[in-house]
């Protein structure tokens, strides 16, 4: 019999790919609150996990898992709006903690490389904590949520991108970014517009299809406790930007380096957040490089919207 599994943020960039996996051993039931995932065949049902009635709804469904997914993860709107910020990302989810100790189910928690201060070169799970910016600070107390029950598995990840259909794009809620980054890059890019990219944030790039097939490897080998779940390479956001145009055919004539300073974004970010993903890799998890996630992205994107790729490619 299949394992069910509840997501919470079911149309988000994650959510949704958890939804749409074809896994013989899962059957997926998305939760939305603003806007629906539209897509056939998937099972969903609408909460806002900020009320704990509503999250009642999950006792019906009686999961074996819950990956909580759902959080406001624009970074400037949380820095802009504190206390909405707060309800969702900490109050939803000791909701939804309540409804996992209930149901004596297993919980996945998504958290984030914006929990560290950026100071060090190599975050471990062992660091301290030491968030710059709200959105930071309340994923961190969501986190503090999670380690209080038995059993949950902690992921923090960061930067993640891939391809996502323009019906995903138009249900995005307005909670979260519109068009994750390397979207963003190829739709500029296409349009021949110049893009003027930080050169001094460094991270983990991650292929969204990676951290699914980590969170569903973590599952199968039974993995607790907190991990970094990435793909390996540490990049400043510059580099990344070349990498991804000329993956896709493009010239760097468009792209131009600078600070974060110039960049002068309204919530301060942490400038050297890469994760180091040993602990995980010891499990027996394979992770990827993002040479390897770029190819993956590109074939993805050959296949379902060539149009992102420059002519020349094609």
């Amino acid at each position: 019999m299949k394992k069910k599994v509840f997501v919470s943020g079911a149309n988000g960039l994650l959510g949704s790919k958890i939804v749409h996996l074809n896994n013989e051993n899962y059957s997926f039931i998305g939760g939305f609150n603003q806007t629906n995932t539209n897509i056939e065949n998937i099972n969903s049902i609408q909460l806002d996990i900020t009320k704990f009635n509503d999250c009642k709804k999950i006792l019906d469904i009686n999961p074996d898992f819950i990956i909580h997914t759902a959080a406001i993860t624009d970074v400037d709107y949380c820095e802009k709006n504190n206390e909405e910020a707060y309800c969702v990302n900490v109050q939803g989810t000791k909701n939804l903690c309540k409804i996992a100790q209930n149901l004596n189910c297993k919980i996945i928690y998504i958290s984030t490389d914006g929990v560290f201060s950026g100071d060090s070169k190599n975050n471990k799970e062992s660091d301290i904590c030491n968030p710059l910016n709200y959105y930071g600070k309340t994923k961190l107390e969501g986190e503090n949520e999670i380690r209080k029950l038995d059993n949950y598995l902690i992921l923090r990840s960061n930067v993640l991108y891939g391809f996502e259909s323009l019906n995903s794009l138009k249900s995005r809620s307005k909670h979260t970014k519109s068009i994750n980054f390397a979207l963003w890059i190829l739709t500029k890019l296409n349009k021949n517009e110049q893009l003027r990219i930080v050169d001094d944030q460094i991270s983990n790039p991650t292929y969204v299809d990676n951290l699914v097939k980590i969170i569903f490897d973590c599952l199968k080998k039974n993995i607790n406790g907190i991990f970094h779940a990435t793909d390996i390479t540490c990049i400043n956001r510059y580099e990344f930007t070349k990498k991804v145009a000329s993956k896709f055919g493009f010239s760097d004539d468009l792209i131009s380096n600078i600070s974060s300073n110039e960049l002068n974004q309204f919530a301060k970010r942490p400038l050297n957040t890469c994760l180091d993903c040993s602990k995980l890799i010891q499990t027996g998890v394979q992770l990827s490089s993002l040479d390897e996630s770029l190819e993956k992205l590109y074939n993805q994107i050959n296949k379902f919207d060539s149009t992102l790729i420059h002519n020349t490619m094609k």
